[in-house]
Formats: structure tokens, sequence, C-alpha cells
């Protein structure tokens, strides 16, 4: 779900009753459950065509492999030939119980060089105002953190795409 909802990917979907398109924020509603009704199927997901400049990362932390993520991110970052970042997306996983898209953070990367500190800034950004559960698997505070630290690791992975798709 966070990779579509980076993606801004959109959901078809038809029934006895007809056909109908949702964005990933209507289509996502909650862990585990979607906007699809019970006699619906999704017939297409369509994502939108990517610039060949843009770049993309995928990062999650999981303890064990093959266990449900507690937390990670996915970025889309195109750069112009500037070297300045013309659009961002960062989508985070298990920030909400559906994906989160940062976007007060995507705003703060547009037009931004894209180094380190501005990197460190987004990541930072994206997490203001989150508050994912507290479970057995890590506290608010923890999940919050490991938050940042994959929009981090996303971002900068992203980044070093878009560049070498641009060099």
């Amino acid at each position: 779900p966070a990779a579509l909802a980076a993606l801004d990917a959109t959901f078809h979907m038809r029934s006895k009753q007809g056909t109908r398109v949702l964005g990933w924020k209507q289509f996502f509603v909650s862990e585990f459950t979607t906007a699809l009704a019970p006699d619906e199927l999704v017939t297409a997901v369509q994502v939108p065509d990517q610039d060949p400049s843009t770049g993309t990362a995928f990062v999650e932390y999981a303890r064990r492999h093959g266990d449900f993520a507690l937390g990670g991110a996915a970025v889309t970052i195109k750069l112009g030939r500037d070297g300045r970042c013309e659009n961002a997306t960062i989508a985070l996983l298990s920030a909400g119980p559906a994906p989160v898209r940062a976007e007060a953070a995507e705003k703060q990367l547009r037009g931004a060089r894209i180094d380190v500190s501005s990197i460190h800034a987004a990541s930072v950004e994206a997490v203001k105002g989150l508050h994912p559960t507290n479970d057995l698997h890590g506290s608010t505070e923890y999940r919050v953190g490991l938050l940042q630290t994959m929009t981090e690791r996303a971002l900068t992975k992203a980044a070093e795409r878009a560049r070498s798709m641009a060099g």
C-alpha cells in the first residue's frame, strides 16, 4: 500500500452494479481493509508513468525476515536539470491505519538541493505529528524514530538513483 500511495495509484473496480475508480487515499481504509465492496473485483491498478529522471526507493524494518514491518517508507524523487528536486513523494507504512503521505516534507523538498541536510530535515518533517500504534513491538516514540530513519534511508537511496538516471 505505501508504494502505491507514493506512486499515486488508482484502483479500477467492477461489480454487477458497474465500475468505479478510486484513488489510493480512498481505496486504503485501514489495516487489512480496503473500500472494495463484497461483490467487487479489482480489475486494474493504474500507476502514472514516472519520468525517467525519477529515483524510487522502498525501505522497511521488521525484526525477523517475513514479519510485518514495524515501519518503512516508499519514496520518489524527480530531479531537474539543475539538480534541484522538482517533485518528491513520501509514503509511510505502519505510521497509521493506512499509508500516510508526508505532504509537508514533500513540499519542503520541492525546489531544494537534495543533500544530507535537506534529506535529514525532510525526514524530521515527515514524522511530525505522527502517533503510530504503541504495542509490544515498540512504543510510539520508538516507531516515530524508526519511521524517521526509514524515511531518511529511502530519500537517500531515491536521490542516488535519480542522480544516476540523470547522469
